[in-house]
């Protein structure tokens, strides 16, 4: 840790480096400190040590005043003290809520962690070599498997050409049962090689749309 000291109206003694240094040191215990700026101010009776410590993406600031330098210096390191336990215990709950420590024991907690990270890789592979419908109905074919007969169910509300037009080049599928408006009549789009849709109404007439 680098320390930097700024004196107004005073000098630092070696006793006061020396309260100064150890009560900095026993920070460290609680974070990798980078580098700390203390300022200590004497005004007639007010004593002032103000402490600033820079840690990797954060800052603390504590200021403390009494009679003499060494107590504001210690009030001060002791505030940061607080601060720095404080921030240090809601991490390790943070952890211990993700499962990546349990209750101290940090060998259980880095097992829990790599377990986790294994199991998020083996369903993002899973999901990735999930086939898709056509490819399913492509190896089906190739393997001679009799193909699977599914009752389709025509759309709950009746629909006009243009409503049912609509709702398959929206939703993706290959096909689309539902009650004619116009007619009454049960009526059939489906997708074409071609690109286009077709149409079969009741009696079995084919009609294509473009």
């Amino acid at each position: 840790m680098q320390i930097h000291t700024t004196c107004r109206n005073t000098r630092m003694t070696p006793a006061l480096k020396r309260v100064l240094e150890e009560r900095l040191a026993k920070l460290e215990r609680f974070t990798a400190v980078r580098e700390a700026h203390v300022v200590l101010i004497a005004e007639k009776y007010r004593q002032i040590a103000e402490i600033v410590l820079k840690t990797k993406g954060k800052e603390f600031v504590c200021r403390a005043e009494s009679r003499e330098l060494a107590t504001s210096i210690e009030d001060a390191a002791g505030r940061l003290e607080r601060q720095l336990k404080k921030l240090k215990e809601k991490r390790s709950t943070q952890r211990l809520h993700d499962g990546t420590r349990t209750n101290g024991d940090e060998s259980l907690g880095a097992r829990r962690s790599a377990a986790r990270a294994a199991i998020d890789r083996e369903e993002t592979v899973a999901v990735a070599k999930k086939p898709s419908r056509k490819s399913a109905r492509v190896a089906q074919a190739r393997e001679g498997a009799a193909p699977s007969i599914v009752a389709a169910k025509p759309h709950p509300k009746p629909l006009s050409l243009e409503e049912a037009t609509l709702e398959l080049t929206s939703n993706g599928d290959e096909f689309l049962a539902f009650v004619n408006s116009d007619t009454e009549e049960l009526n059939v789009l489906y997708r074409r090689k071609d690109g286009d849709l077709g149409w079969i109404e009741r009696g079995g007439r084919r009609r294509s749309r473009g």
